[in-house]
């Protein structure tokens, strides 16, 4: 069994509308999703997940993936207007003093600046 090391606190805040768009164009199909289930251990190499906000534009959030990610990760999501960047960066920097590290997950380079 893996150790984890829950001494340090990991939030994954992810654009999903970005990393959807990201993956349909290198996949080639529209039908391609993230696999969590993978990805979510291999970002957290052996850290405790604190938690994890998927922000995504409209309103046709699938309930379905919600629950997944609620029952499976502490997950969220939250649905934005328009786009995600805003309620991503003021979620970022809400959390900031209270995380260890905070994993951004986009398709573009719109968080660069808060990052830095």
């Amino acid at each position: 069994m893996d150790t984890i090391r829950i001494s340090q606190s990991v939030a994954i805040l992810c654009d999903g509308n970005n990393i959807e768009r990201s993956i349909h164009e290198l996949s080639k199909s529209n039908h391609t999703m993230i696999n969590f289930d993978e990805l979510i251990p291999r970002l957290l190499n052996g850290r405790g997940l604190n938690r994890l906000i998927y922000f995504r534009e409209g309103k046709s959030i699938s309930s379905k993936f919600a629950d997944r990610l609620h029952e499976n990760y502490y997950g969220a999501v939250i649905p934005c207007h328009k786009s995600a960047d805003i309620p991503l960066s003021i979620k970022a920097t809400q959390i900031s003093s209270k995380i260890d590290t905070i994993i951004i997950m986009s398709g573009d380079s719109d968080f660069v600046e808060l990052v830095r």
